[in-house]
């Protein structure tokens, strides 16, 4: 099922409900069993993706867009050839404007002046300390002072050092018992959705880490609902778009790169209630993933009133 219900009715204010994403299903659309679909890149209002493909002879990058969330992607589109041949992943700026894009050993910065330019001249950036002999989903917070990357052992931070430098600043680390996998930036910067996998299992499974302004620590992550993380199942490379509440990662049966596919997960309604002027109260409040909470502050929870109207909001100390 891929509904996306709607219901609205002009008043004086109006909330949009917080949903779980509990409606999953494959890109079968842009996924092609023959070649590897990994790293995702999901637009904010949740049209457009990019992604990385490979048929066997190399990697390339493509692109594709559709009208709603409820509409499948059309086909994809492969961007430049010469200057994005053998990339391994990309990310870009919510304009879509900048990309940051590695090829396994580098780190490469471009630009374009509109969305359906191409792209101009690639810069190399720099990036001084840290184990950067393999780095891969690069992921930015809004103004570019912080970059993640993820070097095959765990998640890097790195600091703004100049437009062509990056310098180490520590490892994220990942729970006790766990190995840290690649994570994104939600594009508020707010959120880390990250794949970790228990310690002496290959199979990784996808969490969340909210903090409350950029620049400080994530907090303990927590594990995404089983219609996401199915068991024996690998998950990784997340990519989620805070408009649309939509998220797209890679799915595999094994940890092999060559079975790497595209699946996404929605809400399956999100509705927009009013909030007129009678009295209502609070019934209760849950957190990202629905089960029921006391107030914590510093972290993202979603608070459900008599009216059936719901609010998220962050806990401030």
């Amino acid at each position: 099922m891929k509904s996306l219900i709607l219901s609205s009715i002009l008043l004086l204010t109006a909330c949009v409900n917080a949903q779980i994403l509990d409606d999953v299903w494959e890109l079968s659309e842009l996924n092609d069993p023959n070649y590897t679909d990994a790293y995702p890149y999901l637009t904010d209002d949740g049209l457009r993706i990019y992604f990385t493909s490979n048929d066997g002879m190399g990697n390339n990058l493509f692109f594709s867009s559709r009208p709603d969330l409820d509409t499948d992607f059309a086909s994809k589109q492969l961007l430049d050839s010469t200057l994005f041949s053998n990339i391994l992943s990309s990310w870009l700026t919510p304009d879509e404007l900048e990309m940051y894009f590695t090829n396994y050993i580098g780190l490469f910065h471009v630009t374009r002046p509109t969305t359906t330019s191409p792209f101009g001249t690639v810069t190399e950036i720099t990036l001084v300390g840290g184990n950067t002999a393999f780095i891969s989903g690069p992921s930015l917070a809004p103004g570019g002072d912080e970059l993640y990357l993820y070097n095959g052992d765990g998640l890097l931070e790195f600091e703004y050092t100049n437009d062509t430098t990056y310098t180490f600043v520590s490892e994220v680390l990942p729970p006790l018992g766990y190995g840290g996998g690649v994570g994104q930036l939600s594009k508020d910067g707010l959120e880390l959705y990250w794949s970790l996998n228990l310690i002496g299992s290959d199979l990784h499974s996808l969490f969340i880490a909210e903090r409350s302004s950029l620049g400080t620590s994530f907090s303990n992550p927590v594990q995404m609902n089983s219609l996401i993380n199915v068991a024996n199942i690998n998950n990784s490379q997340p990519s989620y778009a805070t408009a649309a509440n939509a998220l797209v990662w890679v799915r595999n049966d094994l940890p092999l790169w060559e079975g790497n596919q595209l699946y996404v997960a929605q809400a399956s309604e999100v509705s927009v209630v009013e909030l007129g002027p009678e009295s209502k109260e609070l019934v209760k409040i849950v957190d990202l993933l629905g089960r029921e909470t006391n107030y914590v502050p510093g972290v993202v929870l979603i608070y459900v009133y008599s009216d059936g109207s719901t609010e998220k909001r962050f806990g401030m100390e």
